[in-house]
């Protein structure tokens, strides 16, 4: 009904009365008091722990009325029967309840009930556990013990035991006429006031207020339920007490993986294994400067390279924002960081495609004479689609499990921003299409014959990896800890794919050269270059065979198998003949 006249923006009401646990929920009906009272008048309520209730999100929401407090009242007729005491302690009300109870059924009364600790199935029964807690703390000045102390689990031990063993001036007025119990704490210390009551006896009272505030996107009810069924879950079941504090604990925490192994291994096994990529990609900075090296990296000056392994380290950035909490912050960049790090790997590859585009090739001409255009606008898309990337609406949800272990991912909020995430990951596999497509027409270019190979491996496997990430996206994934490793396996992926073919295959062609001690293992090496070309130029005559069969019509498709197969017949001469004599003396292949 509250909720009804507030959402209706009634202005039937001034004032709303309602239960504190509705704060967080009522909270943006509602007007920040702060602005509209005296400090003095909040400072009376200051001191009160109810005042913890009364604000969320630094806005004073409401003011406590009056305080209900859970009292524990003894039947003094059995008590003076017995000559007994009224308990002040726990284990003095297990002792004298049990006596009696006893001693009651010996005259054959079996309704007697030695403790009603108000655990049922309410609300009730929530505010029965957080005070039981509350009243087994070490001292009266000490706060209300976190969920797994040794003083939490001792007291829910304690309760199952006794379970099983015996199973302002309007206010000021109230107060006096002891209608009410007030929420403020200096009243008890008011002459007169205390000239009405017994204030010792009020002040005695030690109050303990339900944590609202720490329910996260829990509503109250929703929270309270699973809070009591994990605590009867101990009382009533099998579970211990440190099992039930746990589960409810798991209510509200949110899980995410750290370098800590308190809650599981997978953090710090994967960080040693970025650490360890990380230490290879810094090593490999020196690399080209190595003499036994330097012959297969002068395709490119040493500068390029570092921009190239920069990329490199940009994408091992992305698995290390994947510790740690998953931020607003860090889902705005992760895609950004993504298609930066490819950015970078590829950026140098694209240029080297360039430089060798057979000039045979209608259009080669301006290609050749407007190569930086080109390059510039290769790069323009690029950084289009990194900043477009920003502005997907992209936030961090967190991913509530039944039972299990919550934690937060990136989630995209609408249509509009799913279709605008694939846009991106098209344009982004488009790209490296083109790139392919350039590749086919160089294929067979001698001066590059190993290097397109490799670029062409990697190519197909960023290609396949933006379409499953692209499809995991939207697929829910109710395990952090598989949510963890799905992630960092794709873009360890990008890494050493990237790596091993674009930059780690040079270093293995080094160190097998070096390995080849005479001419005769040298003769091999060439021997092996002018086999495959064979093969090629057997499988481009089978594909030629096949284009007259079944794309005659086709004139693009002839058009460029043409000069796929072109190069292959002049690739085939150069190896044979001019192996010595090739233009680019830089290039891996004249180093057979």
């Amino acid at each position: 009904m509250i909720e009804d006249i507030l959402h209706r923006k009634s202005p039937k009401y001034d004032i709303i009365i309602y239960d504190n646990i509705y704060t967080k929920k009522f909270e943006s009906y509602f007007l920040d008091l702060s602005e509209h009272l005296p400090q003095e008048h909040l400072d009376l309520y200051s001191k009160s722990v109810l005042s913890q209730s009364c604000i969320h999100n630094n806005k004073w929401i409401s003011l406590p009325i009056s305080s209900v407090y859970t009292i524990l009242y003894s039947n003094m007729k059995y008590l003076n029967k017995y000559n007994k005491d009224v308990p002040k302690t726990w284990d003095e009300l297990i002792e004298t309840s049990k006596y009696i109870v006893n001693e009651e059924k010996k005259i054959n009364n079996t309704n007697l009930l030695g403790y009603n600790g108000g655990l049922n199935d309410i609300e009730l029964g929530t505010c029965s556990i957080y005070e039981f807690i509350h009243s087994c703390r070490e001292s009266y000045e000490s706060p209300f013990p976190n969920l797994l102390d040794n003083t939490t689990i001792n007291a829910l031990n304690l309760l199952k035991r006794i379970k099983n063993e015996a199973s302002s001036e309007i206010n000021k007025k109230f107060v006096m006429e002891e209608v009410i119990f007030s929420s403020i704490p200096s009243l008890y210390y008011d002459e007169e006031v205390c000239s009405v009551i017994d204030c010792d006896y009020y002040r005695s009272f030690q109050p303990v207020e339900r944590p609202i505030w720490k329910t996260g996107i829990f509503e109250w009810d929703n929270y309270s339920l699973k809070f009591r069924n994990h605590i009867y879950e101990f009382l009533y079941g099998n579970k211990t007490a440190a099992e039930a504090l746990q589960n409810v604990i798991d209510i509200l925490k949110i899980y995410n993986i750290s370098i800590h192994t308190h809650d599981n291994y997978v953090g710090i096994i994967i960080f040693i294994l970025l650490s360890i990529i990380l230490i290879l990609i810094i090593f490999s900075m020196f690399i080209p400067l190595f003499k036994v090296f330097e012959f297969y990296f002068k395709i490119f000056s040493y500068d390029f390279w570092i921009i190239y392994l920069s990329g490199s380290i940009v994408l091992l950035y992305l698995c290390f924002m994947e510790y740690g909490e998953i931020s607003q912050f860090k889902c705005k960049l992760k895609t950004a960081i993504l298609f930066f790090g490819n950015y970078l790997n590829q950026f140098l590859f694209f240029y080297e495609l360039l430089i060798y585009f057979p000039l045979e090739f209608k259009g080669s001409k301006f290609i050749n004479d407007h190569r930086l255009l080109i390059i510039f606008i290769y790069s323009l898309i690029n950084i289009i689609l990194i900043i477009l990337s920003l502005f997907v609406p992209i936030y961090s949800k967190e991913i509530i499990i039944d039972n299990g272990k919550n934690f937060k991912s990136c989630r995209i909020k609408d249509l509009s921003g799913n279709i605008l995430n694939s846009f991106l990951y098209f344009m982004n596999n488009i790209n490296m299409l083109l790139m392919l497509y350039i590749i086919f027409m160089e294929w067979n270019i001698q001066e590059t014959f190993i290097e397109i190979k490799l670029l062409s491996s990697s190519v197909y496997m960023n290609v396949l990896l933006y379409i499953l990430l692209l499809i995991f996206s939207f697929i829910d994934i109710n395990n952090y800890i598989f949510h963890f490793i799905i992630y960092e396996i794709f873009y360890i992926l990008f890494i050493i794919s990237n790596y091993v073919c674009l930059f780690g295959s040079r270093i293995i062609l080094a160190i097998n050269k070096k390995n080849k001690n005479n001419e005769k293992e040298k003769n091999e090496d060439r021997f092996f270059i002018a086999e495959n070309n064979n093969k090629l130029n057997h499988l481009s005559s089978l594909s030629n065979t096949n284009s007259v069969i079944q794309c005659t019509n086709n004139t693009i498709y002839r058009y460029i198998l043409k000069y796929h197969e072109k190069q292959i017949e002049s690739g085939i001469s150069n190896s044979i003949t001019e192996t010595t004599t090739t233009k680019n003396t830089n290039s891996i292949i004249s180093s057979f």
